[in-house]
């Protein structure tokens, strides 16, 4: 019975890394890398907490809705915007640093 939940903790394990790996596949490189530099520099983050808050991201935030994100951030785009989109992806950001910070 004991290696049995050892198996299945170790397949669970196994799963869970693979899905995080995954994750940030989701996201180009220059996509990454971008959100990395907001991140490390104007966001005033450790690049552990930026690396696990893009793996939180990676999971539920589009890369298109993410790139418009990145975008405002670091001047590419107006900086402020109110739509719903844009609320919504800077508050999954925030819960995602808050969250990777503790």
């Amino acid at each position: 019975m004991k290696t049995l939940r050892l198996l299945a903790a170790a397949l669970l394990l196994t799963l869970v890394a693979g899905q995080s790996a995954r994750a940030l596949d989701a996201y180009p490189s220059d996509l990454s890398g971008q959100f990395m530099d907001w991140c490390t520099g104007k966001g005033g983050s450790t690049e552990t907490a930026c690396t696990c808050a893009l793996k939180r991201l990676a999971q539920t935030v589009p890369p298109a809705a993410l790139t418009t994100f990145v975008a405002d951030k670091t001047g590419g785009g107006s900086g402020f915007s109110m739509s719903t989109a844009t609320v919504a992806t800077a508050a999954l950001v925030t819960d995602a640093l808050t969250a990777c910070i503790k």
